[in-house]
């Protein structure tokens, strides 16, 4: 089903949080190769259905680089919606190893 597309405020530190299993096992390293990349979208036409963010971080509390860290039992990255484009669309892949584990829709809204 096309994924839901997740509404955040310009300006706002939105935690993406997530856990990783690969091979029935939880990825809890701190040190394993979890990234995030952000990639703006020509349309926000891929949603099947709209969430609003409801819940944000302290504006210091984003994290520095495209890396995530572990606080059990979730991985987070602090992503800082400044840097966007008011109206705009994203996708977030978050990344193990390199490969897509997982993806995310967002948009950011004045």
């Amino acid at each position: 089903s096309p994924p839901v597309l997740n509404v955040a405020k310009w300006g706002r530190v939105v935690p993406v949080k997530f856990s990783l299993i690969r091979d029935g096992v939880a990825v809890s390293d701190p040190t394993a190769d979890v990234s995030i990349s952000v990639q703006k979208l020509t349309s926000c036409s891929l949603a099947s259905s709209t969430d609003s963010i409801e819940v944000y971080e302290a504006a210091g509390a984003a994290n520095s680089g495209s890396a995530f860290r572990y606080t059990d039992p979730h991985w987070t990255y602090n992503l800082d919606t400044s840097g966007y484009v008011v109206n705009a669309c994203y996708r977030l892949d978050v990344k193990y190893l390199g490969a897509t584990a997982g993806s995310y829709l967002l948009k950011v809204t004045k």
